[in-house]
């Protein structure tokens, strides 16, 4: 798969470039095709299978409801980042770093650009 899909939960993916639409829609579309006895061998890690992949789907779906949310209240990027902090998901052990520092302010951009 390289590196669309990374790893294992509780890893996330990393929306350096941004495009959370597209990542969202790919892995959408990922998902849908594989049969459930598939065998992913991920960037970065183990094998998995594909349910896994609903942990990033649930996280990006999520991430992209919270920071709508934040771009509808008017708050900016600094308080979106430590508003939400999505406990749910966190056990990553870059979680914050990934999280705060580069997937919110990806998915704030895309969305105030719409």
């Amino acid at each position: 798969m390289g590196n669309p899909v990374v790893a294992i939960p509780p890893a996330l993916p990393w929306l350096l470039e941004g495009h959370h639409p597209e990542s969202l829609a790919t892995l959408k579309k990922i998902r849908d095709f594989l049969p459930e006895d598939a065998t992913i061998v991920p960037g970065h890690a183990r094998p998995m299978k594909p349910s896994d992949i609903d942990f990033t789907i649930q996280y990006l779906e999520t991430l992209d409801n919270k920071v709508q949310t934040a771009i509808a209240n008017n708050l900016s990027l600094e308080e979106t980042q430590q508003a939400f902090t999505m406990p749910s998901f966190q056990g990553y052990a870059l979680f914050g770093w990934v999280h705060s520092g580069v997937n919110v302010p990806a998915v704030y951009h895309a969305l105030s650009a719409q």
